[in-house]
């Protein structure tokens, strides 16, 4: 990724200030609006990479007990949502997913609106005329398996795996 000559790190690049997820999406779509194609291109293909970090069968486990159920696409909208957290808590997640106990949301729709994360370096390509190039653009849902030891076993099997999130969320409507 290239602006003015800079290479800039796909992390430094999602670190935006802390606030609601639409808030986060704007600063970013702003910081990423400055980067040629070939620099949005680059983006998403380290979006992808983290995707494929995130792509486990623990994390989809613990952002399925937050959520009470989780489809493919909305596993693809969590991870997004835990990438705009920043590098930090990204890789204090993927080392221990009952870490998301201490950043999931209360409103499921968080997570939700994170999924555009996906597609906006492809949106600011074909705005800028280059819709060809963004259909090139790997989707961050079309992996293989996930990765690592499938948690199965039901719900008491996930909040004993989890005990810090079934706690958070005990009596949750989430």
């Amino acid at each position: 990724m290239r602006k003015g000559g800079h290479v800039l790190e796909f992390w430094t690049v999602i670190a935006v200030p802390a606030g609601t997820v639409e808030a986060r999406l704007a600063g970013l779509r702003g910081r990423l609006t400055g980067l040629r194609a070939d620099g949005l291109t680059g983006f998403h293909r380290e979006l992808v990479r983290a995707h494929r970090r995130a792509y486990r069968w623990d994390l989809w486990a613990a952002f399925d007990l937050v959520r009470g159920g989780l489809s493919d696409q909305e596993f693809t909208a969590a991870r997004n949502w835990l990438i705009l957290h920043g590098r930090t808590d990204f890789d204090r997640v993927i080392a221990d997913p009952d870490e998301l106990a201490c950043l999931c949301p209360d409103d499921p729709e968080d997570l939700d609106a994170a999924g555009a994360l996906s597609t906006l370096a492809g949106e600011l390509l074909t705005e800028r005329g280059a819709p060809g190039l963004a259909t090139t653009l790997e989707s961050p849902e079309l992996f293989e398996t996930p990765a690592g030891l499938r948690v199965t076993g039901g719900l008491e099997q996930l909040r004993t795996h989890f005990p810090r999130i079934a706690k958070r969320y005990e009596g949750s409507a989430l």
